[in-house]
Formats: C-alpha cells, structure tokens, sequence
C-alpha cells in the first residue's frame, strides 16, 4: 500500500509541477519499470513506444492523460495474466532503450529561446511564436495543424498564448528588476503542452530572455542631503567618506560616474571603483580649512548611469568645518590702567575685564586668573 500510496503521490500532477526535468525523467523511468504491460498487436507496441518516449511528459499531465486513451479506443489492451519473467523484461528492456535513443532528440528539439524581450513594453507585446520555433508548423499539413492546441502549463502571469497558433504575448508590463533583481542575466522558463485529438502530443520548454533598459535613476540614501564634520586645519590631503548611489539597472545602465557640480575651492572629489564593480566615494580637502574664516560650506555631489539617454541623481552635502582649540583668548584692551584711591571701601568693584576668544563650544570657555605684582 505504501508503494502504490508513493508512486499516486509521485505521479500527481501538483507534484510533478514542482520537479526539475531530471527528476521528470527519472520517475518516468521508474514508471515504465513499474507499469509496463503487454500488448496483443504490434500496434499496440507502438503505441507504448510512444509512451516510453513522451513518459516524462506523460507522467507530468496527468491530468490529460484520458486524450492518450481516447486516441486508442479502437484499441483494446491487456495485461497477460501468465507471462514469462524474460518475456516482462523485454518490454522494460525496449522502454529503456527507446528512451536512451529517443529522448535525447526529443529534448533538443523541443527546448526553445525567445526573445531578447526589452522590459517595460506593452502588455499583449508580440514574443515569439512557439510553432515556428520548434519547427512543428513544418512538420504537419495544415488541416492536422488547426487541430492543435497549445497551453502554458506553468503558473506564470508574465505570459499568454494563442491556443491555436502558438503566439506568445506578454499578459502585462514587465518590470525586469521586479523580475529578476540585479541578476546578470533574466531568464523566465515555463512549459508549453501542443496536442491534437489525432495522437499528436508534445511539450516545449520555453524560456524567455527578458533585457533591461535605463528605465532607474541613480538614487542616494535618505532624503537625498547630508551633514559632515571636518575639522579645521587639517593636512591637505584629509578625505571624508560619503554615500553612494543605487540603481537598480544593470551594465552600463547603472551608475558609472561620480562628480561634483559647481566645485568649491578646496574640496574635491575622489572616486575609486573597485574589484567587484562598486564604487568609494570620498570628499577630499585639498587645503586646510580654517573655521574663524568660513564655518558651513554646501556642495552638490552628482551620480550618473551610462544608459543611452543618461540619468543622474545628486547629493547634497553640507560640510560642518568642526573648532579646534587654536586661538588664545584676547581681552578688549590690551592693557589696563585703574586708579584706585586709599579710602576705597573693602569688596567693592575697581573695574570689569573682559576677554573674548574665537574658538567655539569649551574651546571659547575663558577662566580668569589674578597674577599679582607687587610695585
């Protein structure tokens, strides 16, 4: 009971839908080993010729397994109640061997690449016509071709066929990086089943090259603005990492430059772009900044793709020239001269000092020392 259990579960078609063409073939293999029967005419053997041949598609479509049986009504078969082992073994030993023989060719011939397919167009865009890429438009007459039908069997919603003549359509615009990320390369691959009530079966594995165009602008992080800290009179040469811009396209679509617009004075811009294709970005300070003489600069960093109709995206960044503790405080006057008579009360206020210094913050704290000197 198990193994019969195995072998339903094995052969549904919900299961099927989920295995990899190598698996298709191996249970089909095992299929033919289980189930082979005997057949009273050498046609019925060629009809399970057929089956051995078209088994891995068989097994997948169960669920149109009954148009098989409806081409052989006129044919009854049977399975032999006493037949010899060796004779058994002779049916299994020709599935074998026709599959061997046969699936190869099979394979080669019903394998298809459409396309390249640019991202982004209309839906119902024309892709590809399966009967003419395979050939099967040549190989029948054209009454036995307008009894054809051809079906997706995949669940895709990328795509839609012609039942009848086997022309793809995209079923709606198609966002490549929804699709497919930043993935080098875009491949959609699905099943298509062609069949006809007059024993005609085949299944075509389709893929679909889907290519990208510059359709994404280079993009910063955040809102697009950003403060930095660089303190003053640094050595010429300080450099201060920045952000990079991301685009989703791919190749020369995506981001291939960096610059500023409008340089100022000493800052520049130093890009470098790595192994692995990323960029550095840095703002480089070309001469000491000092922060009495200018405290806030503003600068506008650009990114831009190479697409044929480029994009660029811009940052802006304001640049906070941060204190160092490099001015001494400084009073008002630099000297003082108070004169003070005998009779001058004790505690009272001779005169007020005061004393500034250019740094900020506790660099501008001023503690006042008496040094006295004696006359």
């Amino acid at each position: 009971m198990d193994a019969k259990r195995d072998a339903v579960t094995m052969s549904s078609p919900y299961c099927l839908s989920k295995m990899s063409c190598r698996e298709r073939k191996q249970n089909a293999v095992q299929c033919n080993e289980k189930h082979s029967r005997s057949f009273d005419n050498y046609e019925d053997i060629h009809y399970q010729n057929h089956l051995c041949q078209h088994s891995h598609h068989y097994l997948r479509y169960q669920s149109h397994r009954h148009h098989y049986y409806q081409h052989r009504q006129g044919h009854k078969f049977r399975t032999l109640p006493s037949k010899s082992p060796s004779q058994t073994m002779l049916y299994v030993t020709l599935c074998a061997v026709l599959l061997s023989l046969l699936l190869p060719v099979t394979e080669a011939q019903d394998k298809v690449t459409l396309g390249p397919l640019k991202e982004e167009e209309a839906s119902n865009y024309y892709v590809g016509n399966i009967a003419s890429e395979t050939g099967i438009s040549r190989e029948l007459s054209n009454s036995d071709f307008r009894k054809l039908r051809f079906e997706i069997m995949d669940d895709i919603q990328l795509f839609h066929i012609d039942a009848n003549s086997g022309t793809l359509f995209t079923k709606r615009v198609i966002d490549r990086e929804e699709v497919c990320g930043d993935r080098p390369e875009c491949i959609k691959e699905f099943d298509v089943t062609v069949r006809s009530d007059n024993k005609f079966y085949r299944m075509v594995e389709v893929r679909v090259n889907i290519t990208d165009i510059n359709d994404n602008r280079p993009k910063f992080p955040g809102e697009g603005e950003i403060i930095v800290d660089i303190p003053e009179n640094n050595e010429p040469g300080f450099t201060k990492p920045l952000p990079t811009a991301s685009d989703p396209d791919i190749g020369q679509n995506s981001v291939q430059e960096y610059f500023l617009l409008q340089p100022q004075g000493p800052f520049s811009l130093q890009v470098e772009r790595r192994l692995d294709n990323r960029f550095q970005v840095s703002l480089k300070v070309n001469s000491a900044l000092n922060r009495e003489d200018r405290e806030l600069y503003t600068l506008r960093v650009a990114a831009r793709d190479g697409g044929p109709q480029p994009f660029t995206g811009t940052l802006t960044v304001h640049v906070n020239v941060t204190d160092k503790n490099d001015n001494d405080p400084e009073f008002t006057h630099p000297r003082y001269t108070i004169t003070v008579e005998e009779t001058y009360g004790k505690g009272k206020m001779v005169s007020k000092l005061t004393a500034t210094d250019k740094d900020t913050g506790k660099n501008a704290d001023i503690r006042y020392i008496p040094e006295l000197q004696t006359l």
